[in-house]
């Protein structure tokens, strides 16, 4: 679909169908977890539009960031790091998965 083309998103199925594409290919899924929580990935997609000062930097200067200086940078990383969590999320935008070979 759309989405998965722009984004470029490749087999994003269920769980299931992951089991059944590895033990296809000689794989037994050990564990998987979804992660990345909705409310990380609406962040994630505002950040897109607060990103548009960037195109005018990178016009006017050919660099995406002007100054790559931790102080530029610490209200961007203090605001999405609530939102950067490692952990598993039971509606989690994406999954991953640990396969052994057989």
């Amino acid at each position: 679909n759309w989405f998965r083309k722009i984004s470029r998103v490749h087999h994003a199925d269920e769980p299931d169908v992951w089991e059944k594409r590895l033990k296809d290919a000689g794989f037994t899924l050990e564990r998987w977890w979804h992660y990345f929580s909705p409310a990380s990935m609406r962040v994630l997609e505002w950040g897109h539009y607060f990103g548009l000062p960037s195109v005018a930097a990178k016009a006017l200067t050919g660099k995406w960031i002007i100054s790559s200086t931790k102080w530029n940078l610490a209200a961007t990383e203090a605001y999405v790091r609530k939102y950067s969590s490692p952990e598993p999320v039971g509606d989690g935008a994406f999954t991953f998965y640990i396969a052994r070979k057989r």
